[in-house]
């Protein structure tokens, strides 16, 4: 050859060599497609939230087009308020065959036929990365720089729109740390009803039933007409769901729905129809994503599939919806799922992958641990416990992409439903509250008000237990907005709430319960920041209304409860009123009394009392509160024995000088009348008569309840000295005979000076 022709040669080589390295998949390891049959995707149109949900429920008004047979399965809420639905056999789509061609296999893929329309956008010129992001309507400088460290970003030779093929996110290989329960969270009648937020108009609808692809961009991409994704499965048998699998598919549902909290969007189990997930024009604010879960059918040896920013892209009345994938097979754990599912999602609405720089790291697998363990979303979390969007926070982040800020772009955020502050609380009636709410944002608090009396006041909250992302603080607030006292969650899953708070308050009043997501650790070597640390909450309390409440007397009986006052002469009751409190204050006295024959009593809150005469009895104690209020319990008490006749005798006679005044003393007698038993007799009448030193005609005086009198002589001067006597003449009793021998003191006394 001439030099001019090895020249032309040489040229041609050249070309022919960037020809090969710009239509053939890069590595030989995966090869990724973006559409060529969709128009550029707008922005979607962000319209004014609905009303939020506060919490997410099972519910929905299937859509007309709907099968019959999914609408005879009614509704139902996560409270199990309606009927159940159908049986869950696994629906098959009508087009599906059992060929198996469609199996997912790599001589599947390789019938697709032709070179490759894509390639890795690492390998694209500026400029075709410009025209790709436009097509997708994500920031050109955004995508730029994401083509360079994404190397499963891929765009179209001609400028069509960009996808994601996550050979990272593919299923963890070997002992599945999070094995999926076989017990599901709720009724497996109810696993293809769920609803996070069913009045939201976009939906992400999680198609765990079987899906055939035609008149994609994907079938495009893959030179397929056609190809079907078989049911989701944990084993061999496509026919049906197990128990497993339910608990797998509630799982993802719950996990995604917290993600998703702070958008009003409907992440569901149920489908909404094509005609509910497909945009026809940029006006059009009803329509979603379809997120396929099950085996990959096109052998791409990646974790899911999605197009960047497709989430509302326009399709025509005649095109289907445009799913994005996550590749499940019979290995397939909930975690991964439901971390794959809000990632593939996550690009959908606009998200880059998260990595790091050093080492051109394409998924960062997370830091910390225990309570620290943390990844984000766009990342790879199947490792962590809490997995969350990001804003790259962490160190060497290599994507600083605002998460929340950009999915804003896509879905509209929820109307917060609690104010933050004092006077925006949301008033509380009565003494407790049930329900819950959304803490949406980093700067989002939420505040209840309560007027509760003195006494205990106890709050429940309660965070998401799957894949949770917010971690709850609780303070409790005085009327002027000081703090009495703050409660964080410990950090694990299943502990992102406080536990069981009980505050006991001292003044009647105004208080407020405030409700704040935050942080764990640094965010940038372990946990997370406040920035994500969103999502559902629920929230029970109890407390007293204002006003003095009176105290509870809780009286019993430790012992001798009955005994025989012959048999036991040392048997005594003792009497147990500890247990006694008072709900808004503190109880500052104990009054017992034994209901004997005589006001015998005690102020002790533990004390004893013999009864010495058979009887049934009914002793009370009465408590009293600081603020006067007093409440009483009655108990009962039987004393047997032998009866006695009705006698008395005199117990007590005893007499003393006493000085009345500066001039003048007497004396003083003390007389005691008991009956047969030994216990004071009242009303006893006695007669007693004074003479000696001085004298005094008989006078006649009636005991008291104590069986008590007390006989006084005539005054005397102070310095006359001589004998002074006391006789007993006389006593009777209406009730009881006089029976002298019985008398344990004589029936008269001398005193002398």
């Amino acid at each position: 050859m001439s030099p001019r022709q090895l020249k032309v040669a040489a040229c041609l080589f050249a070309l022919a060599v960037a020809g090969a390295v710009f239509f053939l998949p890069s590595g030989g390891q995966y090869v990724e497609y973006a559409a060529v049959d969709v128009a550029p995707a707008a922005r979607p149109v962000v319209v004014a939230p609905k009303t939020s949900v506060a919490s997410p429920v099972v519910a929905s008004v299937s859509p007309a087009t709907q099968s019959d047979e999914r609408a005879k399965a009614g509704t139902i809420s996560l409270g199990g308020v309606t009927e159940a639905m159908a049986a869950s056999a696994k629906p098959v789509p009508a087009t599906q065959t059992a060929s198996p061609a469609n199996a997912g296999s790599s001589s599947n893929a390789a019938s697709a036929g032709g070179a490759p329309l894509y390639r890795p956008a690492f390998l694209a010129s500026i400029a075709e990365r410009e025209s790709a992001a436009d097509v997708a309507g994500v920031p050109r400088e955004d995508f730029v720089k994401a083509c360079d460290r994404d190397h499963d970003l891929h765009i179209a030779a001609s400028g069509h729109g960009p996808f994601y093929m996550c050979a990272g996110l593919k299923a963890p290989i070997g002992p599945d740390v999070t094995a999926v329960t076989t017990t599901p969270s709720y009724p497996t009648a109810q696993t293809f009803k769920l609803h996070s937020r069913p009045t939201a108009t976009r939906k992400i609808y999680l198609d765990f039933n079987g899906h055939v692809t035609t008149g994609t961009p994907w079938n495009t991409a893959f030179n397929k007409a056609t190809f079907t994704t078989p049911p989701f499965s944990l084993d061999a048998n496509t026919a049906a769901f197990s128990a497993a699998e339910h608990a797998a598919i509630q799982y993802v549902w719950r996990s995604m729905a917290e993600d998703f909290a702070r958008f009003d969007v409907d992440v569901t189990t149920e489908d909404p129809g094509v005609e509910y997930l497909r945009r026809t024009s940029l006006a059009g604010t009803t329509y979603g994503m379809r997120i396929v879960f099950g085996p990959d059918q096109n052998a791409t040896g990646s974790g899911g599939q999605a197009y960047v920013g497709s989430f509302g892209a326009i399709r025509t009345n005649t095109q289907p919806d445009n799913p994005c994938f996550v590749y499940a097979g019979t290995g397939a754990s909930s975690k991964f799922m439901a971390e794959a599912g809000a990632h593939e999602a996550g690009h959908t609405v606009g998200l880059f992958h998260d990595g790091t720089q050093t080492g051109g790291l394409q998924y960062f697998g997370g830091h910390g641990t225990g309570a620290t363990s943390w990844a984000p979303i766009m990342g790879v979390g199947y490792s962590k416990d809490i997995v969350q969007w990001s804003k790259g926070e962490y160190t060497d982040a290599n994507n600083t992409q605002d998460d929340i800020a950009v999915i804003g772009g896509y879905l509209p955020v929820v109307t917060d439903d609690h104010g933050g502050t004092t006077t925006a609380a949301t008033v509380i009636t009565g003494n407790s509250i049930t329900g819950g709410g959304l803490i949406n944002g980093a700067n989002d608090v939420d505040t209840f008000k309560i007027n509760a009396g003195r006494g205990k006041l106890v709050i429940t909250p309660k965070g998401a237990l799957i894949s949770p992302n917010l971690r709850l603080q609780v303070k409790l607030l005085k009327s002027d907005g000081t703090v009495l006292n703050t409660y964080d969650a410990t950090g694990m899953t299943g502990k992102m709430a406080p536990d069981p708070i009980t505050y006991t308050v001292t003044e009647d009043g105004t208080y407020y319960i405030q409700l704040d997501g935050i942080a764990n650790g640094t965010g940038a070597t372990d946990g997370y920041t406040d920035y994500s640390s969103i999502g559902v909450y629920g929230l029970s309390a109890t407390w007293l209304e204002p006003g003095n409440k009176p105290p509870i007397a809780d009286a019993s009986l430790s012992s001798s409860l009955s005994y025989d006052y012959q048999l036991q002469p040392s048997e005594v009751v003792s009497f147990n009123g500890s247990l006694s409190y008072d709900p808004d204050g503190v109880l500052v006295r104990y009054l017992w009394n034994f209901a004997d024959v005589y006001p015998s009593t005690s102020g002790d809150p533990i004390t004893t009392h013999r009864y010495r005469a058979p009887g049934i009895y009914k002793p009370v104690l009465t408590v009293t509160d600081d603020r006067g209020a007093s409440s009483s319990a009655l108990l009962t008490v039987n004393v047997v024995g032998q009866r006695k006749a009705n006698t008395f005798s005199l117990a007590v006679n005893s007499a003393s000088f006493v000085r009345v005044n500066s001039v003048s003393d007497a004396v003083n007698a003390n007389i005691y009348i008991q009956d047969q038993y030994g216990n004071p007799l009242k009303s006893a009448v006695v007669t007693v008569r004074v003479s000696g030193l001085v004298s005094a005609p008989p006078v006649m005086a009636r005991t008291d309840i104590f069986g008590k009198v007390t006989v006084s002589s005539p005054l005397f001067k102070r310095a006359a000295r001589g004998t002074v006597r006391i006789d007993i003449d006389r006593v009777t009793s209406a009730t009881h005979t006089y029976v002298p021998a019985d008398n344990l003191a004589p029936t008269f006394v001398t005193v002398t000076r």
